[in-house]
């Protein structure tokens, strides 16, 4: 803060220079006293602290298949800017499509203080697409783990071994 036309100075921060550098916590009001050939002057200056917003990123989903998309949502600010793979989006949400795991980074504005938050999405592989084999009545899946067989496109309750014996005629998956 910076005064100026007078030949001395008088701060309430006990200061006798014409300039003040000052960091306050919080809005603080900041007086001085430039005197010159016996007459003085007041002023006072006000410094406004505005507080940092507490921004906070969250997603739909934090764990994904590949192929499967996410909503990301801010909160805390009252405007925000998202880092994608797509650039900068000025939204409150954004929906992505990570093809690798990745780090999404949101910066959120209230007046000219900022705050940033990220938010990290793990993509997992899809499964591979098991191959079925039939001998007679008995179906194989090459799959040894995590089979779930169906008929006509409904689902068998308990059936989820490798192998499957058919009990009735049907499109089995």
């Amino acid at each position: 803060i910076t005064a100026s036309n007078a030949s001395t100075y008088s701060w309430n921060t006990g200061a006798t220079t014409s300039s003040i550098s000052v960091n306050p916590s919080s809005t603080t009001i900041y007086t001085v006293i430039g005197t010159s050939n016996g007459c003085s002057k007041t002023i006072t200056s006000t410094v406004t602290v505005n507080s940092l917003p507490n921004v906070i990123a969250s997603t739909s989903q934090n764990s994904l298949c590949s192929g499967q998309s996410a909503i990301l949502t801010a909160s805390g600010a009252s405007s925000y800017t998202w880092s994608t793979n797509s650039g900068s989006i000025t939204t409150t949400t954004v929906s992505v499509l990570p093809v690798t795991n990745t780090t999404y980074t949101v910066t959120g504005s209230n007046v000219n203080c900022t705050a940033t938050s990220i938010i990290s999405i793990t993509v997992n592989a899809n499964p591979a697409t098991p191959i079925v084999t039939q001998n007679g009545g008995v179906l194989t899946s090459n799959s040894t783990t995590g089979n779930q067989w169906y008929l006509n496109g409904v689902l068998i309750p308990s059936a989820t071994n490798q192998t499957y014996t058919v009990t009735q005629n049907g499109n089995y998956t």
